[in-house]
């Protein structure tokens, strides 16, 4: 990506004879786009440097972006530390919070008696438990403890501004602010991975990137991680093809991430 006209007037000779740059990860090519934005506001503003982030630390070495494919969303529940039933309704005891509100369905497998198998909408008892409502009597006390399975609302579209990652559904994902969820056959792949959520509503829920944005301070600071680096050296190699000086600041709002410093 090349530095857009309006900037590029404001720039050094060297930058006139720039050639087109070859493709680049998609993470490298939306931190480009904020750190230009960035630069194009300075200019606007008479300064000669830019430091993008604000407050905070650059936005997509946090994260992703905009997701172009939205992929499988599971949702990571603890164990099962006991179930009973009485009359029409099932109780089932987690050894830690479910974070499941209720609404939120969940299909049972592989459990004895096989009468409690099959696919129930839940009521919220407390952190660690929950009830089901079976269609007749209840089913014999349960003496093996199959598999219990969160079943997600369907994905519909994400974004990420800074450190925060929304992820959109089609309908409500009934969880709690704490629960897990993990990711995974989104583009770009950067969305994968593991999360906490942060904030729930009826339609959405947030996720955090600062601990990748922590990852990338630790390869700036010497960890080895040839997929991060790469992402960095793709962005300082645009600014220098350019005619900038970029470097990296110790972020000093968290001091374990970075800041983009750019010069002209």
């Amino acid at each position: 990506m090349t530095i857009s006209a309006s900037i590029a007037g404001y720039l050094s000779t060297a930058t006139a004879k720039n050639k087109p740059l070859a493709p680049v990860n998609p993470i490298t090519t939306s931190e480009i786009d904020v750190i230009e934005k960035s630069i194009s506001t300075a200019i606007s503003n008479g300064l000669n440097y830019a430091t993008s982030g604000g407050t905070s630390t650059m936005t997509n070495v946090l994260g992703p972006g905009k997701s172009t494919t939205t992929g499988n969303v599971s949702i990571i529940l603890p164990k099962v530390a006991t179930a009973s039933a009485v009359d029409t309704v099932g109780y089932i005891t987690f050894v830690s919070k479910h974070h499941l509100l209720t609404g939120a369905s969940i299909l049972l497998s592989a459990w004895f008696s096989p009468n409690w198998n099959g696919t129930y909408v839940v009521k919220r008892i407390s952190d660690t438990e929950v009830s089901i409502n079976f269609s007749e009597l209840a089913p014999t006390e349960t003496t093996t403890i199959g598999s219990v399975i969160a079943v997600p609302a369907t994905a519909s579209s994400a974004e990420n501004t800074g450190y925060v990652g929304t992820v959109n559904f089609t309908s409500n994902p009934y969880l709690a602010v704490g629960a897990q969820i993990e990711l995974s056959n989104w583009s770009p792949s950067a969305w994968n991975g593991s999360y906490s959520i942060t904030k729930s509503t009826s339609s959405s829920v947030d996720i955090s990137f600062l601990e990748t944005a922590q990852n990338y301070y630790s390869v700036w600071m010497g960890k080895s991680d040839a997929y991060l680096s790469s992402q960095m050296n793709g962005v300082i190699n645009n600014f220098v093809k350019a005619g900038y000086k970029i470097s990296r600041i110790v972020n000093p709002a968290t001091g374990s991430t970075f800041l983009w410093h750019i010069t002209w």
